[in-house]
């Protein structure tokens, strides 16, 4: 299964030149992470309750850029 979730670039997430510093990557994917528990059927908090936190843990984490992105931009991550 696959999950695909928008997310708009915040201004605070931007360095002087208007790219997307490195640090917001880990926060995207965690929403992302969350976004896929929840189509799932199971919401990430349930599978806390249920001794199930260590399901969906990050094996590898890669980026691919087709542009560079600023504020207000608009990006698609995919995950599963």
């Amino acid at each position: 299964m696959r999950s695909y979730i928008s997310i708009e670039v915040r201004y605070a997430e931007t360095d002087q030149m208007g790219v997307v510093h490195h640090s917001v990557y880990p926060v995207w994917f965690e929403t992302a992470r969350t976004r896929f528990s929840q189509e799932m059927g199971v919401p990430y908090q349930e599978m806390e309750r249920m001794g199930l936190s260590g399901t969906f843990r990050v094996a590898e984490a890669a980026n691919s850029f087709s542009a560079e992105r600023g504020a207000a931009a608009a990006l698609t991550l995919r995950g599963g």
